[in-house]
């Protein structure tokens, strides 16, 4: 884990285009960001990067509905 003097709120963008592009209609979810690997949509795993580097705050996930 990274140390770090200060945390930082940070902003994970899960959204996407209005239509789906070819991956994401493969597996039949609404955007790249919700794409199963290994079980767990992909936000995940970025979203556990952030919370493990020891200098995230606050995380505020911006997505579809």
């Amino acid at each position: 884990m990274a140390t770090c003097n200060q945390r930082y709120d940070t902003v994970l963008l899960a959204g996407g285009p209005a239509e789906p592009d070819a991956l994401s209609a493969s597996e039949s979810v609404a955007t790249k960001a919700l794409v199963p690997i290994a079980g767990r949509p992909m936000a995940t795993y970025v979203l556990d990067a952030l919370v493990r580097s020891g200098c995230v705050g606050t995380v505020t996930v911006v997505g579809l509905d």
